[in-house]
């Protein structure tokens, strides 16, 4: 099999290039925006492609996918994501990812609001004049833009038709890596608190177990329907734990799941070649390193 891993220079995908590149039998071949990607000495291939939002992005990869005779394209980028979803039945390959209704609810928080207020922090209304607020990107990833508003002075800085306005949460903050069938069944998922993050990466976790969040994951599936590698967040409140972001792929502490015991890239080749999985371990709990590869390249960008 012919697998087309995007985005190698992120941890998602090196960790997954690290992780197949040890079954017999898979042809990896990797894309990243720039030469110098984290995951290029585990691939066989690499071409470097332009941005996912670049109008020439989509026939950069159906070249390589014609070129390569691509079977599965595995995307690890917002953008890119978006984008594939939406071409999918276009592509000679396909694009392991939930359908492309459910990443137009997951990539924009307000529309997230529309299908799960009810596990998402409360929402609130930045005209009442009440803070401290939060605010996020309403699209967005890795926390960019997202601050503590105080005062008016500083919403009045905001554009806030781009934003959600939320309680402020104090954490600790969990992360669940999970993947999910063809038919939108959940088939793993391992809970770890984000014990150490550089740069919006865990680079160490706590991974635990938790039946209530894992119930929420499964009640999240019945409202949007999954496929693929899927990572939620979750933070601490005053009122439990609330979802504050579905990532709809594989996420940057792949690592520290894989340690665990669930190597979730294997088990998604599993439904690639078999559309069933064997038997699948339970996570180990403990405390766990993402990769030294993860750990290097974050170290350097602080």
């Amino acid at each position: 099999m012919n697998i087309l891993l995007t985005a190698i220079g992120g941890p998602a995908g090196m960790s997954f290039a690290k992780s197949l590149r040890e079954i017999s039998g898979i042809r990896l071949v990797g894309t990243n925006l720039d030469e110098d990607a984290l995951g290029k000495p585990f691939v066989d291939s690499f071409y470097t492609v332009p941005l996912g939002t670049d109008e020439n992005y989509m026939d950069a990869i159906r070249r390589i996918i014609s070129k390569e005779r691509i079977d599965c394209v595995i995307p690890f980028v917002d953008e890119e994501l978006f984008f594939l979803t939406k071409h999918g039945e276009t592509l000679d390959a396909k694009v392991l990812a939930s359908p492309h209704e459910t990443i137009l609810y997951t990539s924009d928080k307000s529309k997230t609001y529309e299908v799960a207020e009810e596990f998402l922090p409360k929402r609130r209304d930045a005209n009442t004049g009440e803070f401290p607020l939060f605010a996020k990107l309403r699209v967005g990833r890795g926390g960019k833009g997202a601050k503590v508003i105080e005062n008016k002075d500083e919403l009045l800085s905001l554009p806030t038709d781009r934003y959600v306005f939320q309680e402020i949460l104090r954490g600790p903050e969990v992360s669940i890596d999970a993947l999910f069938d063809f038919t939108g069944e959940l088939r793993a998922a391992v809970p770890r608190i984000r014990a150490s993050i550089v740069h919006g990466i865990s680079v160490k976790g706590i991974v635990f177990e938790h039946d209530t969040l894992l119930e929420i994951v499964r009640k999240l599936s019945k409202k949007m329907k999954f496929a693929g590698p899927i990572n939620f967040q979750f933070m601490l409140g005053r009122d439990g734990y609330k979802l504050i972001e579905i990532n709809a792929r594989g996420s940057g502490g792949m690592g520290i799941t894989i340690a665990s015991g669930v190597d979730i890239p294997k088990l998604a080749y599993q439904l690639l070649t078999k559309s069933t999985l064997s038997e699948i371990p339970s996570p180990k709990v403990g405390t766990y390193k993402n990769f030294a590869e993860v750990l290097e390249r974050q170290q350097k960008l602080v």
